[in-house]
């Protein structure tokens, strides 16, 4: 599995066990408000790894990280 043994797998693991159709804006705001900063620079590092649905997620998680 791509990120495996980082936050990015387990947030990837959670994203792929709600489904393309059940992910919410109030997870995702979740996410935000509770990932580290280098938290989310993993998650940009795994994007090209995942599926594209998966990838647009983890970008709007990760996209206010410096």
């Amino acid at each position: 599995m791509a990120a495996e043994g980082e936050i990015s797998g387990v947030v990837i693991q959670a994203l792929r066990y709600l489904g393309k159709t059940h992910v919410m804006m109030k997870h995702l705001d979740h996410l935000k408000r509770t990932l580290t900063d280098d938290q989310k620079k993993q998650l940009k590092n795994n994007i090209s790894r995942v599926p594209v649905w998966i990838a647009r997620h983890l970008a709007e998680i990760a996209a206010k990280a410096a």
